[in-house]
């Protein structure tokens, strides 16, 4: 059972009975200031070019959109517990009379915002749409820009917020942007890169886009930047 208080250390999650998994390994443990950053998205502690360092932010992501959380106890040199904790479905007794016809659910509160997210990287989209979800966004997928052009076709008048990657195969993100920008003038759009490029962030400019996220970016940065350009004119 998780209580107030330790549910009040994590704001996601409501107290009540969870299921714990846990997961244990002895090797050499983590440092504190590496366990603050574990569930960063594109943190690691692996040399370069071995590592995505979106493992345990995709766990994480996964874990949150379904109201648990994941508690961590590690020390150099003696190892690391994972505990994934999971909130457990509480199904009512069956009613020893039930009625001859029962009252269908109430409908679900309606998701008034939808997000097209796109980006060739799967895990990217995974970790960044879990984040997304878990804050209350519908939000539809691509892998790249001639699929998202696709679904902003056929999902036009339902789409408020595109958030897109600028190096993709195929259709890039400029060519996305400067298609999406014909169709739809007004279209709020945030624009993702791991590279800092100064030719390619003027063009964007010029295309009328003022939200930006660098990779690797948390999702602090990822929330902020969302509220931010959907609260522009």
């Amino acid at each position: 059972t998780v209580d107030a208080v330790r549910a009040a250390r994590h704001p996601e999650v409501a107290p009540g009975s969870f299921l714990c998994i846990t997961v244990e390994d002895t090797g050499k443990g983590m440092e504190p200031a590496v366990q603050e950053r574990i569930f960063e998205p594109f943190f690691t502690t692996k040399p370069l070019g071995e590592g995505t360092g979106l493992g345990l932010s995709t766990v994480m992501g996964i874990v949150r959109s379904h109201g648990g959380f994941i508690s961590v106890l590690s020390k150099p040199g003696g190892g690391s517990s994972f505990q994934v904790h999971l909130p457990l479905a509480e199904t009512p007794a069956p009613d020893a009379n039930p009625p001859a016809r029962a009252n269908p659910p109430p409908d679900p509160p309606p998701k008034t915002v939808r997000i097209l997210l796109v980006d060739d990287e799967e895990a990217i989209r995974i970790t960044t749409g879990a984040a997304l979800e878990s804050s209350g966004y519908e939000v539809i997928t691509a892998a790249e820009g001639s699929e998202a052009l696709a679904l902003f076709v056929r999902d036009r008048p339902g789409i408020h917020l595109v958030i897109t990657d600028l190096m993709m195969p195929d259709l890039d993100g400029i060519g996305l942007v400067t298609a999406l920008r014909r169709m739809a003038p007004d279209l709020k759009i945030i624009t993702t890169t791991g590279q800092n490029s100064l030719a390619r962030n003027n063009r964007i400019r010029q295309l009328g886009v003022r939200h930006f996220l660098l990779k690797p970016y948390t999702a602090e940065e990822l929330l902020h930047t969302v509220n931010a350009a959907l609260n522009s004119t």
